[in-house]
């Protein structure tokens, strides 16, 4: 009776194997590319924020506040946000790397999934037609039956245990780190709220100082006035905007444990879910395929 079922079962499990080699977009792979694909709309979010937080430091290091009464000088004063700055691309770097290994397992996890159905369906193969190859070749069947045992190994790995493992363990991550996600997520979207707002201040300025600069009188009294206000209108400006730079400075310089600490907490998120995770299932799998297989 088990033989009889056996033949009937393992022709019909390669024909199914087939069938979901065929489709790329099935039930098995299907939650795994969802979860790999939502981390890499995740990772993509952080990096944009992370590289406007960026831009904003690098203009704001160039920006030159200067004041002119008969002599001009000028300064940077928030060059000494550099360190920063360069740490927050290496971190955005690191998150992009995130983005593209969970954007890669999105694409790849179909058509890995498909090789495996499809060696699955050979091992199945040779299962079922087992039998007759041992009577008629004798010997000569061992590594066939051996390649086919492997086959099936192989497949079941590639098939099922890896996007099981990677749909499993990005599920697993969500439900442990979902709070300290929200709290990451939030901190540096504050920081890039105030990066946007430190350039918007900039264009206000820049539009108001040329909007001044635009009025002018006639004559020599008219320059004298147009040269007096310049210096006073020069002296208030780069006290102004020295002031509010400042107050920028330490702003940033004040939330660069936040900055950091938030996202490089976002990098571990991402790399537990769609990494770590996913790997303590598939060495599961192995152990528990390997007993099986030997115990059988």
């Amino acid at each position: 009776m088990g033989s009889v079922l056996r033949k009937l079962i393992l022709p019909v499990l390669a024909v199914l194997c087939v069938v979901l080699a065929l489709n790329p977009a099935g039930p098995v792979n299907g939650p795994a590319e969802r979860a790999a694909r939502d981390a890499a709309t995740a990772s993509l979010g952080v990096y944009v924020a992370l590289r406007s937080i960026n831009a904003a430091l690098s203009f704001a290091q160039e920006i030159e506040v200067g004041g002119s009464v008969g002599l001009s000088a000028n300064a940077q004063p928030l060059k000494f946000l550099e360190p920063i700055d360069d740490t927050v691309e290496r971190v955005a770097a690191l998150v992009f790397g995130v983005t593209l290994f969970a954007g890669t397992l999105s694409i790849g996890i179909g058509p890995v999934a498909s090789i495996g159905f499809l060696v699955l369906a050979v091992g199945l193969g040779v299962q079922w037609l087992r039998g007759p190859l041992e009577r008629r070749a004798g010997s000569m069947a061992a590594p066939v039956c051996r390649a086919g045992s492997a086959c099936s190994f192989t497949g079941v790995m590639l098939a099922l245990a890896l996007p099981l493992s990677l749909a499993l363990g990005n599920l697993l991550g969500e439900v442990v780190t979902d709070a300290k996600w929200q709290e990451a997520n939030a901190e540096l979207e504050q920081v890039a709220s105030f990066a946007q707002s430190l350039l918007g201040a900039h264009d206000v300025v820049a539009a108001s100082e040329e909007a001044a600069g635009g009025n002018a009188a006639g004559g020599w009294i008219g320059w004298l006035q147009d040269s007096l206000g310049a210096a006073g209108a020069g002296l208030s400006g780069a006290v102004a905007q020295t002031d509010g730079y400042l107050e920028a400075a330490g702003y940033f310089m004040s939330n660069a444990d936040t900055l950091l600490e938030s996202s490089l907490t976002l990098v571990a998120i991402f790399l537990l879910r769609t990494l770590i995770l996913p790997l303590a299932f598939l060495a599961v799998a192995v152990a528990l395929l390997r007993q099986s297989w030997r115990s059988t």
